[in-house]
């Protein structure tokens, strides 16, 4: 039997599946939520079409991606349907692991600049940029690949350490990192997000300011005392998770600025031309 397989799903008319950010993080928390307790190694989705990594059976990782393609369909209203899923077997720890990079690297195999970000891609959760449950996931494969290491997936991101983020990055770090749109429903995810960023902008910006920037009135206890601690504190991985994927979006920023120069000092006759 094979280790796991390898499932590619694409819509017939191969159009986008997700393209904004809010989109991205539906497709995100949809994929852990049916795949966490499917066999679900790990995915990455690329601009037409979408790359899972799953152990079991054929007719098991067939269903998921059945599941998977219904569920994309329902809450993205993709006006394509989907074609037969193609599922190939991965045999053997080297050809898992070589998987794994081809997920990881679409990007760079298919030379587009999709998703900058990877927030459709189980790298941010594995290198610990994302908090939206997806543990099942991520140990699954981490056992699955014991010489793995988080050292070997951490230069896939290309994240410049020394760069501060904004205050701007930080807030938009913080719906990154709960794969939300916004922070100013009321739910504990939410609620956990706003108290991380006050106390990572707490020398910088003030809670007033803060909840104005995230169009809020106030940032305002959970309402229902069941969702979240009155007094709790922020959890460390989250700090440092927003933290992380603000410096993220500074590199991505960055380079794009370094392009930008490249360009204008090619000229119209350059390679950008």
């Amino acid at each position: 039997m094979p280790l796991a397989h390898h499932m590619t799903m694409r819509l017939v008319e191969h159009h986008w599946i997700a393209r904004e950010s809010r989109e991205l993080r539906l497709v995100a928390n949809l994929i852990y939520r049916i795949g966490n307790h499917a066999g679900l190694l790990a995915f990455c989705l690329s601009d037409t079409h979408l790359h899972c990594l799953a152990e079991g059976s054929r007719a098991e990782a067939g269903e998921l991606a059945r599941r998977l393609e219904i569920a994309l369909s329902r809450a993205l209203k993709l006006a394509s349907r989907f074609e037969r899923a193609r599922v190939r077997p991965v045999n053997g720890l080297d050809h898992l692991e070589n998987a794994v990079f081809y997920l990881f690297r679409q990007s760079l195999h298919h030379r587009t600049r999709f998703d900058p970000l990877m927030e459709g891609c189980s790298l941010l959760d594995l290198l610990g940029l994302r908090r939206i449950g997806a543990e099942p996931t991520t140990e699954r494969l981490l056992n699955a690949l014991p010489r793995l290491t988080l050292e070997q997936l951490r230069p896939l991101l290309r994240i410049d350490r020394s760069l501060e983020p904004t205050p701007a990055d930080l807030i938009e770090a913080a719906c990154a990192v709960i794969a939300e749109p916004h922070l100013r429903s009321k739910t504990a995810r939410t609620h956990e997000a706003r108290q991380a960023l006050a106390h990572l902008l707490r020398d910088r910006m003030g809670t007033a300011n803060l909840a104005r920037a995230l169009g809020l009135s106030r940032l305002a206890r959970p309402s229902r005392a069941s969702e979240a601690p009155r007094d709790k504190s922020p959890d460390a991985r989250l700090l440092a998770a927003i933290t992380q994927f603000a410096r993220l979006r500074a590199s991505r920023a960055q380079e794009h600025a370094r392009l930008l120069d490249q360009a204008a000092e090619a000229g119209p006759s350059g390679a950008f031309a």
